[in-house]
């Protein structure tokens, strides 16, 4: 990996993330890499506390068991870095609207953990919206431009349902009340079939779209968009589309 242009000269008044707790000995997360922990900036990449100007190519370790390492993060870890928060050998205290994006790297091999790292880059605006109204306008804003870049394709009624939605028309007085009953419904036979899943990811979906306070409405719309089996250089891609809707929520 190449190093940056100019990286000595940024890397200078740069100031890296800590390691935020205590260093334990942790054989999932050795404390070599507690006591020199990564770091991120748009400008220098991945990098080591101790060699800010050195890149480090980073992939994503996956399940509790695997073990942290010189070339691995976990998920959580990748999007923290990207926030600016650090790293740390505990869950990081993401919101659960952006959790749901984890699940991708559960079906996709994601070749690195950069498109994770600039999803949370451009989530620092979403995590300020402290407010529980402009919360909720914030991902009604990311699920409808996160689902208008999915490009995935539906039926009827869906697809007038979901272009509804999409562009901000509130659902009618019989849309969503027999909506909201379809979808107590689906919950509970969302396992039978295929359509079934489907149909109720797409409930829960128009409906988070629509404004309700549902985190679930991104891991609907990951699941769904799993459906349409994306190389993970598209994925990156959508997520690249997901940090633009976050960097660009209306006031």
């Amino acid at each position: 990996m190449q190093t940056p242009p100019n990286a000595e000269s940024v890397a200078v008044h740069h100031t890296c993330q800590p390691f935020l707790g205590d260093v334990v000995d942790d054989p999932r997360f050795p404390a070599a890499f507690q006591r020199d922990p990564w770091c991120w900036t748009s400008q220098l990449g991945y990098h080591r506390a101790s060699a800010p100007s050195v890149p480090v190519e980073l992939t994503l370790a996956h399940d509790r068991h695997v073990v942290v390492n010189a070339d691995a993060v976990r998920i959580d870890q990748a999007m923290s870095l990207g926030l600016g928060w650090g790293t740390c050998n505990a869950p990081a205290a993401l919101d659960d609207f952006l959790r749901g994006f984890h699940e991708l790297a559960d079906h996709i091999d994601f070749p690195t953990a950069e498109p994770f790292t600039r999803l949370g880059h451009a989530a620092r605006e979403y995590s300020r919206r402290t407010d529980h109204a402009d919360r909720v306008r914030a991902q009604q804003h990311v699920l409808s431009s996160a689902w208008q870049a999915a490009r995935i394709s539906v039926l009827s009624p869906w697809a007038e349902i979901m272009e509804r939605v999409q562009t901000g028309e509130p659902l009618d007085a019989r849309t969503r009340p027999l909506l909201i009953e379809l979808g107590a419904r689906g919950w509970l036979e969302r396992f039978e079939s295929d359509e079934a899943m489907r149909n109720h990811n797409l409930r829960s979906l128009a409906l988070a779209m629509d404004g309700d306070t549902c985190v679930q409405g991104t891991r609907c719309l990951v699941a769904l968009y799993l459906t349409t089996r994306h190389s993970a250089e598209q994925a990156g891609a959508w997520l690249d589309h997901v940090a633009h809707a976050l960097r660009t929520i209306p006031s």
